[in-house]
């Protein structure tokens, strides 16, 4: 099965959650005929509340209905009570985002070179000794008592492969 007929699937079972908490209140609620109007209709601002599984929705003149498909609940209630209300639940995990935030922090400093690794190589008498390793080892190379030396070095293994 596709990602996308999963994701439909998925969609249609939630929309069949959200009607059956629709039509299970029916009588009680004065925003409902409204709400199920606009949910036919398709005009409808949702949101969701990820914390408590709940749908909110609202339409253009701001009638305001919140649905549990899970506890088939519906609630009638002013936006602001239910933002705030949704506010307060993702501060409740804020201890939980902090410890995670932390692990990867730990994390990252047990894989990442520190800052004293860095200001090491970075710090100007490591960088001018390491060139003055590098320098002298070039001049060693360049210098024309060396090179003679190693020319004759190699003069005398061929001579003795020769006399072979």
């Amino acid at each position: 099965m596709s990602k996308e007929t999963a994701s439909m699937r998925e969609i249609q079972h939630n929309r069949q959650l959200i009607v059956q908490a629709l039509n299970k209140n029916t009588t009680n609620f004065s925003n409902y005929s409204k709400i199920s109007e606009s949910l036919k209709e398709g005009n409808l601002k949702l949101t969701i509340n990820p914390m408590t599984d709940e749908f909110l929705f609202q339409d253009s003149k701001n009638h305001t209905v919140c649905v549990n498909p899970t506890k088939g609940t519906l609630n009638e209630k002013p936006i602001d009570e239910l933002l705030l209300k949704a506010d307060i639940d993702n501060k409740a995990d804020k201890e939980y985002v902090i410890e995670k935030v932390q692990e990867e922090h730990d994390r990252a400093d047990a894989t990442y070179a520190t800052k004293e690794d860095v200001e090491k190589k970075a710090d100007k008498t490591y960088v001018n000794d390491e060139l003055e390793c590098v320098a002298s080892a070039l001049v060693k190379k360049a210098d024309k008592e060396y090179v003679d030396e190693k020319d004759n070095e190699i003069k005398e293994r061929v001579e003795w492969y020769n006399e072979r």
